[in-house]
């Protein structure tokens, strides 16, 4: 277990590594502002979908587990993907679906509409 020390407003992990006290925002493209809508202009509309490179599936059929509204398992084992787009309220769900294959196989695309 790791001693952590706060030192004048600093946290010190104990064996000289600095930790610090808070995650600092990395700085973001101009692309990334704009579909955030930061920059001032108006924000730009992206959907999501889903995509599978089927010469890297093995099957494993995790996807499908944990992402059970967008995608079946055909008789084989093998993932169907519903081509629709994803809802922002499954985005994450989605992502933890694509994180989790053991095969790298599943991809989400953002595209502009």
């Amino acid at each position: 277990m790791t001693d952590i020390r706060k030192v004048s407003g600093q946290r010190i992990r104990v064996g000289g590594t600095r930790v610090p006290s808070q995650i600092t925002p990395v700085s973001t493209s101009p692309v990334q502002k704009q579909k955030a809508g930061v920059s001032g202009a108006p924000a730009m509309k992206w959907r999501v979908t889903m995509v599978i490179d089927p010469t890297l599936c093995d099957g494993h059929g995790v996807c499908a587990e944990l992402f059970p509204e967008r995608i079946e398992m055909d008789r084989w084992g093998y993932p169907l993907i519903d081509g629709d787009d994803i809802p922002p309220g499954l985005t994450d769900h989605a992502r933890r679906a694509v994180t989790s294959c053991p095969r790298l196989a599943l991809h989400l695309v953002e595209r502009r509409q």
